[in-house]
């Protein structure tokens, strides 16, 4: 199966959509980026520039994001392939 950077080549370069594929992606592989468990609680996750926002509606898989927030971080970069997102908030 094609990826949509594929089926849609110089188009999804675009700056605009270029950061809305890698957005989606991220959402797609999130429960394995940070659990299945965080994943089942994050309720908002956008990529804004060089920044993952992040919304859990459980204060202690918050607090838990927060202290592994480096590896995480580690982890989506690792998953694009570049170093895109620098910084990562959690609401």
């Amino acid at each position: 199966m094609k990826s949509l950077e594929e089926l849609f080549g110089d188009y999804a370069q675009k700056p605009e959509l270029d950061g809305k594929l890698k957005e989606t992606r991220i959402r797609q592989a999130w429960a394995s980026i940070a659990g299945e468990y965080i994943d089942k609680y994050t309720t908002y996750l956008r990529l804004r520039d060089d920044s993952l926002l992040v919304e859990i509606n459980d204060s202690t898989l918050r607090h838990e994001l927060f202290l592994h927030k480096e590896e995480v971080l580690e982890k989506v970069n690792a998953f694009l392939g570049e170093q895109l997102v620098n910084h990562i908030q959690i609401r």
